[in-house]
């Protein structure tokens, strides 16, 4: 009779351990999430704050594209990286720990194998980021120059289409009761 209890409580004690853990990473998430979102939305009030401020030499220095660029992209971007690293900067170091942790009361000299490997992984982190910095300032540069050309021809479509409505409109009337308008441009 024993055993069959066993064999009932104990996948019913597991699978109640599997929905706490799946319950407090959902509210962690949650967390992080809101947390990010609060922190970039401070960050985009004192950007939009400092942008405002700013003389017309520092716009014309740095370009309206690359302002809205900042206000927008860029938050967007530190959004995104606050909320990974309350994810998984948090959850990594717990988890190298613990994994040390039991293989060592586990198998002592697989540890050994374990720990080797974090002197290769700092390397790749370092050159990962080594590299990746200056890409992402390329990209930034880039990104600007493209979001200034959109605009400049996004401004120029709106000029050559009220130039060619010119000529339509010229002979324009409109009536109001007695009194007659002309639209000449």
């Amino acid at each position: 009779v024993m055993e069959k209890a066993e064999w009932i409580i104990l996948p019913r004690a597991i699978q109640t351990i599997a929905e706490d853990i799946a319950l407090g990473n959902i509210i962690a998430n949650r967390i992080a999430a809101s947390t990010s979102r609060d922190a970039v939305r401070e960050i985009r009030k004192d950007l939009f704050e400092k942008t405002i401020k700013l003389s017309e030499a520092k716009i014309n220095h740095y370009s309206i594209p690359t302002l809205e660029m900042r206000l927008t992209g860029d938050t967007y971007n530190v959004h995104r990286m606050v909320g990974m690293v309350q994810r998984m900067g948090v959850r990594a170091p717990i988890l190298l720990i613990g994994g040390v942790f039991m293989t060592f009361s586990m198998e002592p000299v697989l540890t050994l194998v374990l720990l080797s490997t974090l002197p290769f992984i700092a390397f790749v982190i370092y050159f990962v980021s080594k590299k990746g910095i200056p890409l992402y300032d390329l990209v930034q540069r880039k990104t600007d120059t493209m979001v200034r050309v959109v605009r400049e021809n996004i401004m120029g479509v709106r000029v050559i289409k009220a130039l060619s409505k010119m000529g339509c409109q010229e002979g324009d009337t409109v009536s109001i009761g007695d009194v007659e308008f002309d639209f000449v441009l």
